[in-house]
C-alpha cells in the first residue's frame, strides 16, 4: 500500500526503493499512454502485441526515446 509516494510495509513508512528517472518519464509521458507503455514493455521484453484500433504503433522516434531512456535502467 503507498501513501503519498510512501510505501507502507508492517507499519512503519519506507521510502520506494527506487525512483524513476526523469528521461524515463519524459520519454514516457511524451507520447499516448497505451503506446508508450506497450514499447516499454516490449522493449524489456514482455511481448504485449500491438495497440487496438483506432490506436497506432508508437512512430520510430519515440520508439528510440523510450529504448534510450530505459537504457539508462540498467538490468
Amino acid at each position: 500500500m503507498s501513501l503519498n509516494g510512501k510505501l507502507l510495509i508492517d507499519g512503519p513508512v519506507q521510502s520506494y526503493p527506487f525512483r524513476i528517472p526523469m528521461s524515463l518519464k519524459d520519454a514516457m509521458m511524451s507520447e499516448p499512454f497505451i503506446q508508450a507503455v506497450k514499447t516499454g514493455l516490449e522493449l524489456r521484453g514482455v511481448p504485449v502485441g500491438l495497440p487496438r484500433r483506432p490506436l497506432a504503433e508508437t512512430d520510430p522516434d519515440a520508439r528510440e526515446r523510450i529504448k534510450a531512456a530505459l537504457a539508462t535502467l540498467g538490468d
